[in-house]
């Protein structure tokens, strides 16, 4: 072997305090990253095992399905059906919503109070109020195949009649639909999809009362 060839520059104090330096900073970085890891599967564990299952699981409050009505041969006149109905929240509805709703409900209820004969014209529901709403309106109504203004209508009437009530805007919504709106919250806000009984009647409005 060569000694001239083979001839290593010496380690300095400076290189050496460098080396150990990294070393420890790398060692560092490591314990700090297994300290994570073990915090997270060990302490932490359950925490995330049950926050994780919440987000799988979602909890329904489900109305009871009223009694079928048969005939006095067992056939079945008034049945349920269990379907998807979408609602909107009234809280997520602008403040100048829930005051036409108001104003409209206040003037339809004086109209109701005046004897027969002398009720006059029904008060017609004015326009949706806000740019902002028609737009709301207007997304839904797409996927629901019917009008902004058939939806502002029942909004409406639906603030008068039960004000802190979710507005039913469509009943019997195909499972498409359903999957449709829930997939994508940040175009319908305030808009839920639930599942419910709603009544069944075989032969129409025989026994619609019912």
């Amino acid at each position: 072997m060569d000694p001239v060839t083979d001839r290593r520059p010496p380690i300095t104090p400076q290189l050496a305090l460098r080396v150990a330096i990294f070393g420890a900073v790398a060692l560092g970085l490591f314990a700090i990253v297994f300290f994570r890891l073990w915090y997270l599967q060990v302490l932490s564990g359950d925490q995330y095992l049950a926050e994780a299952n919440a987000n799988r699981v979602r909890v329904l409050a489900l109305p009871a399905p009223r009694g079928k009505i048969v005939d006095r041969k067992g056939k079945l006149i008034v049945g349920n059906e269990f379907a998807a109905v979408v609602e909107i929240e009234p809280d997520k509805l602008p403040q100048a919503e829930r005051d036409l709703a108001n104003k409209w409900g206040q003037a339809a209820g004086k109209r109701e109070a005046r004897p027969e004969g002398k009720k006059g014209p029904e008060v017609r529901i004015p326009p949706i109020p806000t740019a902002e709403l028609r737009d709301r309106f207007t997304r839904l109504s797409r996927v629901l195949n019917t009008s902004p203004t058939t939806i502002h209508r029942q909004v409406v009437r639906s603030l008068v009649l039960v004000p802190y009530s979710a507005a039913r805007v469509k009943t019997d919504v195909p499972a498409s639909v359903v999957g449709y709106i829930r997939e994508r919250p940040e175009l319908f806000a305030g808009v839920n999809v639930e599942q419910t009984y709603l009544r069944d009647y075989p032969y129409k409005q025989l026994a619609a009362q019912l």
